[in-house]
């Protein structure tokens, strides 16, 4: 295949293909994000006072060198890793060293409906609880943007909060290839620009679907027929009230079915699961229910141990050990879409894959674009990302050719501006342009 080509044709064509796309609603969880770039000196030194060292990053943050490990994870891999906050004064260690860093609008469903109204989808119904002013204020201003108010109103997410103050933060700690720490005698240098996200969020981590924008989507699905579901990572295996994940991946069961009885397709963007009770509750319980997956190279490592296959390779991209997983998850779980994107390229698993050939692509310039100027591209932008080279990683991954596998080389970005965001975009416009079918 000529992936130039392609790529020309989805530049060309990404504005009039928006056009004929359907609304996208996406839940469940927005929220602030506080985003801090790492300074080495300051980093190392609570590593040596604290004497964490290079290992396995916990699953979940309740102490501060839990905290500590994870950070040391993404810097020494530079892999993507995000981990929640259990005891809140490991939170408020965390804010007392660091602060709140520059606030910014986080959170998977958050920052996929920004990216999908930025590039031109014309109807975007995001789920935001709890709708408070510090959050509602940092929601752009553009006009195919809505959420669903507590009365039941359909409204700018920045009209209609309820409360004032944030009762959540997810901490972006970016870190950026070639920074280098010493520890234990040791020289550790970044390899990657990536981010560690250390989150704190006790107000939504039950995923609760609000009962006003339940009774009011399940009018409106023939309008947003597409719903992306994100934010399992901000679960517990148990909560205070006795309440367990497995009775909260139910009630989320409930809600996918409902809406596909309705004429819904559902998409699920993975994200960091680190604890392993949660991810088995979606495996077991929510997996079999959806159409579509998204996730990346860490998030496949992890799900293929859960499902008794080997990792191994999974974590540096290696093409052939990456699609046996996927095969395996899917004939297991029955997903018939799933989307894999590591630093390289993409890898889409379902029938007749070649179909969605330019809409990756189109994805595929969409981060880019957002990789080098740090905001959410429009349709019309992404021309610009052509400049960038295609990954040699990722052409030598694409000799793999099956009717049912795909694998689309991306555009390289060498210093990225920012690297939040960047899986977000990737997944939400391809699905949201997934019923778009161009053979190639």
């Amino acid at each position: 295949m000529n992936y130039e080509d392609l790529y020309k044709a989805a530049a060309g064509e990404s504005c009039e293909m928006v056009k004929r796309s359907h609304g996208i609603a996406l839940g469940f969880h927005s929220v602030a994000d506080g985003l801090i770039l790492t300074e080495e000196r300051k980093f190392q030194k609570m590593l040596e006072d604290f004497r964490v060292n290079p290992s396995e990053p916990p699953q979940s943050i309740s102490s501060v060198e839990d905290f500590l490990a994870g950070y040391l994870f993404t810097f020494s891999t530079g892999k993507a890793l995000q981990l929640m906050i259990d005891k809140e004064d490991v939170k408020k260690w965390i804010e007392e060293h660091f602060g709140k860093g520059q606030l910014r609008l986080g959170g998977t469903s958050a920052n996929m409906a920004v990216a999908l109204a930025s590039f031109g989808f014309s109807k975007v119904l995001v789920y935001v609880y709890p709708l408070v002013k510090e959050l509602a204020d940092l929601f752009p201003d553009l006009p195919n943007l809505r959420t669903v108010s507590n009365k039941g109103k359909i409204i700018h997410p920045r009209s209609g909060w309820n409360g004032e103050k944030l009762g959540a933060i997810h901490w972006i700690f970016e870190v950026k290839k070639g920074q280098k720490i010493s520890l234990s005698g040791r020289e550790i240098i970044c390899p990657r620009d990536n981010r560690f996200i250390a989150s704190w969020n006790p107000v939504n981590s039950k995923l609760d679907i609000a009962s006003y924008f339940r009774k009011i989507y399940m009018g409106m699905v023939s309008q947003y027929p597409k719903f992306l579901l994100a934010g399992f990572h901000i679960m517990r295996d148990t909560y205070p009230d006795g309440d367990t994940v497995e009775n909260r991946m139910r009630e989320i069961v409930s809600f996918v079915r409902e809406i596909k009885g309705k004429g819904a397709t559902v998409h699920v963007e993975m994200a960091s699961v680190r604890r392993e009770r949660v991810r088995k509750a979606m495996i077991d319980l929510l997996f079999p229910e959806i159409d579509s997956l998204g996730l990346n190279e860490v998030e496949l490592s992890w799900i293929a141990e859960d499902i008794g296959i080997s990792s191994t390779g999974i974590m540096d991209g290696e093409e052939d050990k990456v699609l046996r997983a996927l095969e395996v998850l899917r004939d297991k779980k029955g997903i018939k879409r799933i989307h894999f994107h590591t630093l390289g390229y993409y890898m889409l698993v379902r029938e007749k894959a070649n179909r969605e050939a330019l809409n990756l692509a189109v994805a595929a310039l969409a981060a880019a674009r957002r990789a080098e100027t740090g905001k959410p591209p429009s349709c019309n932008e992404i021309k610009s990302a052509m400049i960038h080279p295609m990954s040699e990683f990722g052409i030598k991954a694409s000799r793999i050719f099956k009717e049912d596998a795909f694998i689309l080389p991306t555009r390289i970005v060498d210093r990225p501006k920012i690297t939040v965001g960047l899986g977000d975009t990737i997944s939400s416009i391809a699905f949201s342009l997934s019923d778009l079918h161009n053979d190639v």
